[in-house]
């Protein structure tokens, strides 16, 4: 007759009563059985033998009523009794030889062997992997629930590996992903608290026999577990090889690293490559390289950086996922901080080329992605990856002005690449670097230039603003033919390139009206005369300009420049400016006005003509 179905409220009394109050109880009845057989070992209650022989009968006992218990239709509860048994037959056998060496060790190692074999057998009679996590996890507490104060590093570590071996055959022949997760968090743990409370006491051969556990996991057929499983790996090699000083770091992390990039090329994976990435990433900062000389340290980080990018490359996967992007991204900004943050103080000079090679690293990447078809998002990744590492570059190897000048001109080189290859991220990307240019420009580069042998217009402080002024203005032009964008938005870089040059005017108009002149009363009189007379100036020219090339924007300009100056002379200027000043401001400004209308009167029907043009 089939079960009732069960409402939700039901179901969860039912499950919280029946399956989880047996398992955490089977949990409860393992450690209050430990600690009362630690309790009779403190005390002497009862003798060596005696200990060890009740926990065997104890443990004999569950396994028979967990069998009757499931016969009779109690499969939940009998799950429970037989992992409590097992979990019994493993603190007999560890206690028999670790605490009391009633056996020899060989007799005892035999006794955890058949002690897992028969967790797994009763695992696969029953088809439950609760038994056999209950099992395991008993496995994995007897180690320290009768641990004694003179541990044996071979005893445990050969322990750990068996005990793994049959969990992970069971695991990966049932397919229990649950199973096999216990196992590898159970290993780390154990492994971890093993060391931390042994240190420097372990044999190196025991160290490394602790490290090739993990590579247990790289082989699980779970691609949650066999992606993680590098990263304690290459951690473990870190801390080991720094607490005994050992040289063998490169070769070991290398060793691992090709394990598990090796893997991921058989099994066509490229999901494994960040995992794996972030294991070499955290064994590097989880070691001590200090007494490693540069240039070993320096050929272990190129390595990396080779073989991380080669197989971010060159892995024949389709799709790709965001590991393979992630990778190829954090690759190259985990290798050059690393370069950086350990060679700058002495070689500070390489750093800018540094840069530069990681970005023809990436620019040969997105070649190869371009040539062989690859999605559009691989060759950007790859391609970005090059700009920002050459943008990065200019700062850290020139100083002063040639960096607004380099960013200027990289601006306008990515510019005119968005233009031949109709490219929305060149575009952004030239746009980035010319919004650094100009930032830098107007923050650091506006000081004084001049002393005794000041030059107006020709010297170091005019030529980053003339710079920066071309470079905004072709790629105005350039931006105005892209397909993608709104002829409109290239005005923006062209208003920037007119402001950046009058700003540079103005700065080299006021240098020249103070260079080797003393303070005087009438100083701030000339240089307002100097700054309306220029815009009114520039605004003139920007007229004439937009009349005979038949340009509005900038004969719009020009007349806001007007409005501005008007708006100036009679705001400002009528009330700061000396008569002597006054009175030449009106007439030079009042004459420049009427040029520009004349301009207008004289082209009038030429202008008519364009205006009319435009329209249809």
């Amino acid at each position: 007759m089939a079960p009732p179905l069960l409402g939700a409220a039901d179901a969860v009394e039912t499950n919280a009563g029946l399956v989880w109050a047996n398992r955490i109880g089977a949990i409860t009845m393992i450690l209050g059985v430990a600690f009362a057989f630690k309790y009779g070992v403190d005390n002497e209650m009862i003798g060596p033998t005696g200990r060890v022989l009740s926990g065997i009968l104890a443990g004999i006992a569950a396994l028979v009523g967990g069998d009757k218990l499931w016969n009779r239709g109690h499969k939940i509860f009998a799950q429970g009794i037989t992992a409590l048994g097992i979990a019994l037959f493993y603190f007999s056998f560890y206690a028999s030889y670790q605490l009391y060496q009633l056996v020899p060790k060989e007799l005892a190692f035999a006794g955890a062997i058949v002690t897992t074999a028969l967790a797994g057998a009763l695992a696969l009679r029953y088809n439950a992997r609760t038994i056999a996590i209950l099992a395991l996890l008993g496995g994995y507490l007897s180690p320290f629930l009768v641990a004694s104060n003179e541990p044996n590093d071979l005893f445990f570590g050969s322990y750990m590996f068996v005990l793994n071996a049959i969990g992970l055959t069971l695991a990966r022949r049932k397919r229990w992903l649950s199973v096999e997760v216990v196992a590898a968090l159970s290993t780390l743990l154990l492994f971890t608290a093993w060391f931390a409370a042994r240190g420097t006491r372990l044999p190196p051969p025991f160290a490394g026999f602790a490290v090739l556990q993990f590579a247990v996991f790289t082989l699980s057929p779970f691609r949650l577990i066999r992606m993680a499983a590098a990263v304690p790996a290459m951690i473990g090699v870190a801390v080991l090889c720094s607490v005994y000083s050992s040289p063998m770091y490169w070769t070991w992390a290398f060793l691992v690293a090709a394990i598990d990039l090796g893997l991921a090329w058989k099994e066509r994976d490229d999901q494994r490559l960040l995992p794996s990435l972030a294991g070499w990433v955290g064994g590097f900062l989880s070691w001590d390289p200090y007494w490693a000389p540069h240039g070993t340290l320096f050929a272990g980080l190129a390595g990396g950086f080779a073989a991380y990018l080669g197989a971010a490359v060159l892995l024949p996967v389709s799709p790709r996922t965001m590991s393979t992007y992630s990778t190829l991204a954090g690759n190259a900004l985990f290798f050059f901080a690393a370069c950086f943050s350990w060679f700058d103080g002495q070689h500070h000079g390489y750093m800018g080329l540094l840069a530069l090679t990681v970005a023809a690293s990436y620019l040969g990447a997105a070649l190869y992605f371009k040539r062989a078809g690859e999605p559009k998002e691989m060759l950007l990744v790859s391609a970005g990856g090059a700009f920002s590492f050459v943008t990065l570059a200019i700062p850290i190897q020139l100083s002063g002005f040639s960096i607004t000048i380099a960013w200027a001109v990289e601006s306008a080189m990515l510019a005119f690449l968005a233009l031949r290859f109709q490219n929305v991220w060149t575009f952004a990307a030239s746009w980035i670097s010319g919004f650094l240019a100009l930032c830098l420009l107007f923050s650091n580069d506006t000081g004084r230039a001049w002393g005794a042998e000041y030059s107006p217009i020709l010297n170091a402080r005019f030529l980053p603003f003339l710079i920066m002024a071309l470079s905004l203005a072709a790629n105005a032009y350039w931006s105005s033919k892209l397909s993608f964008l709104p002829r409109a938005m290239a005005a923006i870089p062209l208003l920037a390139a007119h402001f950046t040059l009058l700003a540079g005017l103005h700065l080299e108009t006021f240098a020249w009206i103070e260079w080797g002149q003393p303070v005087e009363a009438n100083l701030t009189s000339k240089l307002t005369f100097a700054s309306s007379v220029l815009m009114a100036l520039y605004g003139l020219v920007l007229v004439a300009q937009g009349i005979s090339r038949n340009f509005r924007l900038h004969r719009v300009l020009g007349l806001g420049l007007f409005a501005l100056v008007v708006a100036k002379l009679y705001l400002f200027d009528i009330w700061q400016l000396d008569r002597f000043y006054r009175i030449l401001a009106f007439v030079v400004l009042g004459g420049m006005l009427l040029s520009g209308s004349f301009l207008y009167s004289r082209y009038r029907h030429r202008l008519l003509a364009m205006l009319q043009d435009e329209k249809t």
